[in-house]
């Protein structure tokens, strides 16, 4: 398998999904650019890897 394919990514669809399942107002073009600068620092994604690694294989 490549070392570049990408595992799983979240779109703009999927933000909008979370604003209107919480009932939040629509985001400003200006908020939403902020949203998705602050996505990538608020996941987890080592333990992630770590976890479901862990899962799959016994050490």
């Amino acid at each position: 398998m490549k070392r570049d394919k990408i595992i799983y990514s979240l779109s703009v669809e999927d933000i909008m999904t979370v604003i209107e399942g919480e009932g939040m107002r629509k985001l400003t073009q200006k908020e939403l650019m902020k949203v998705i600068a602050e996505i990538p620092e608020n996941i987890p994604w080592y333990d992630c890897i770590l976890n479901s690694i862990q899962n799959v294989i016994k050490f």
